[in-house]
């Protein structure tokens, strides 16, 4: 079915958007990944093609957004390259983006943790540039990058647990959906920096009061408007316990999964959702609501969906 979408669909999407949207979720830069993932050699072609358009006119983007803004667009480049599909020095191609994203962190805080706008999108970039694997490295980049890094591993600190308004100190009952999905993207990007072992000890922190949270809000019955975005914080802690060997916290996801898998209203689900119940082995059909979303068209058989890294889904 997937594969079928990508075929007949995927050159109606640089249609649908709008011609001077150059971003990943929405944008040019997400078609052109689906376009690199699809493996055809018209794809890539066009691909390119698209990849010299947003390079030809990057500089009048002026946003640092992850959706639709420079840190998705540097994100995107850097993953195309990480997983052999454009052969290019990226510590070339991003150099001046990472001296405008060292200025943005060490001069303006972001304001939330939110991937979009805030610490999880700044974090994911560094994260995908400290695990370049060009050939060659700028030491002083290096270190730069580095220490954005750790700046930015404090400062999600402070979010989840400083001060009364720390997000650990909340209720999760009381949470929005939005909400619930940062604390679920955040233990994701989490355990992504374990291996890293930069800010070790804090990093490590998070995670086990992340998911002790998660635990015990799992441990009481659940609030009705909050089923859905369960799934989130199912995936989140699946994905901590398989990417760290902790076994028992991907079995204890798998086991409240099947608990309220009947529950779930899957006409309010969107395609996010729909890629965790996958992960989870249900039988929901693969359908999306928006069968022209860039989200939808990445998703297909061929790709290895490390994709989704994209939306801290895995």
């Amino acid at each position: 079915m997937m594969k079928n979408l990508i075929e007949n669909d995927i050159y109606i999407l640089p249609k649908k958007i709008s011609s001077d949207n150059y971003g990943l979720y929405e944008g040019k830069m997400g078609v052109c990944i689906s376009l690199y993932v699809s493996e055809q050699p018209a794809d890539n072609i066009k691909a390119g093609e698209l990849l010299d358009e947003i390079g030809e006119n990057v500089c009048s983007i002026e946003s640092f957004s992850f959706n639709d803004g420079l840190l998705g667009i540097g994100w995107g480049i850097e993953w195309l390259a990480q997983n052999q599909m454009l052969e290019v020095n990226t510590n070339e191609v991003l150099e001046d983006l990472d001296d405008e994203v060292y200025k943005l962190i060490m001069y303006n805080k972001a304001d939330s943790i939110e991937l979009n706008t805030g610490t999880l999108g700044r974090l994911l970039y560094l994260y995908k540039r400290v695990t370049s694997k060009n050939p060659d490295t700028n030491f002083y980049k290096d270190i730069c990058n580095k220490e954005c890094l750790v700046l930015l591993i404090d400062e999600l600190y402070d979010h989840f647990l400083n001060g009364d308004s720390a997000i650990i100190n909340q209720d999760m009952e009381s949470l929005d959906s939005k909400r619930i999905e940062n604390i679920s993207q955040s233990l994701i990007m989490l355990c992504k920096l374990i291996p890293l072992r930069y800010n070790y000890d804090l990093v490590n922190e998070m995670i086990c009061k992340i998911v002790s949270k998660i635990e015990l809000f799992f441990s009481n019955e659940r609030p009705g408007h909050l089923i859905n975005s369960s799934i989130f914080l199912l995936n989140a802690w699946r994905q901590a316990g398989v990417m760290l060997g902790a076994n028992q916290w991907a079995k204890g996801a798998e086991e409240k999964y099947k608990e309220i898998s009947l529950n779930i209203d899957p006409l309010n689900l969107d395609d996010r959702s729909v890629f965790i119940l996958r992960e989870f082995g249900s039988l929901y059909p693969l359908v999306f609501r928006n069968n022209k979303s860039i989200f939808c068209n990445l998703y297909n058989d061929k790709s290895s969906n490390n994709w989704a890294e994209g939306w801290l889904l895995r």
